[in-house]
């Protein structure tokens, strides 16, 4: 489990001695455009697996002298990028058959059938970055579904997202405008007062 995220340096638009601390079961972030989602996910999955690929994390050349993470045991990593399709895990997505089929679906569909052959996975960390591009609504709430299912069978999950159907419901956000955990219902208050 990846328990915290320490900065030894200013990075993009993380400061110097920032402190992130997470859930050990579902972690989802939130914020605008340009807030750190994507690199946060991106430095955490490279931290933990080097053959993160590149594309993905084009902007970290050396870890180690950016932060530091503490993880209190390491488990199987499994990341999903829709933007880049570099869906990564050992053998889950090596069947030709989903390949092909997640190869003519959408980004959304094609994270949701990722995620469906995961459900009987246990004690992994997964990492997904803006899953619901091309989702309708109703795919939106099953892939929340499939976040929550995961997450209760041990998995911790990473996920940034702009989806509302994902991220209205009893739990916790971590802001990533404010850097702070709050209640997803003060959350969408706080964006809807803004408007």
């Amino acid at each position: 489990m990846i328990e915290k995220i320490t900065f030894k340096k200013d990075y993009r638009c993380f400061k110097k001695d920032e402190e992130i601390e997470f859930n050990s079961k579902l972690n989802i972030f939130v914020g605008d455009q340009g807030s750190g989602k994507s690199t946060l996910l991106a430095l955490l999955c490279s931290f933990l697996d080097k053959s993160i690929p590149k594309y993905w994390a084009t902007h970290i050349q050396d870890f180690s002298d950016i932060a530091t993470i503490k993880v209190s045991d390491k488990k199987e990593i499994v990341y999903i990028n829709p933007e880049y399709d570099c869906s990564k895990s050992k053998g889950y997505f090596d069947d030709y058959n989903f390949q092909m089929s997640t190869l003519w679906s959408s980004h959304g569909q094609s994270v949701i059938a990722k995620l469906s052959q995961l459900s009987k996975m246990t004690d992994s960390i997964i990492f997904v970055d803006e899953p619901e591009t091309g989702l309708s609504i109703k795919n939106q709430i099953l892939l929340r579904e499939l976040f929550y299912k995961l997450a209760l069978v041990g998995n911790q999950l990473f996920v940034a997202t702009h989806c509302f159907p994902i991220i209205n419901g009893p739990i916790k956000l971590f802001d990533m405008d404010s850097r702070k955990l709050v209640k997803s219902s003060d959350y969408l208050e706080n964006v809807a007062s803004s408007l």
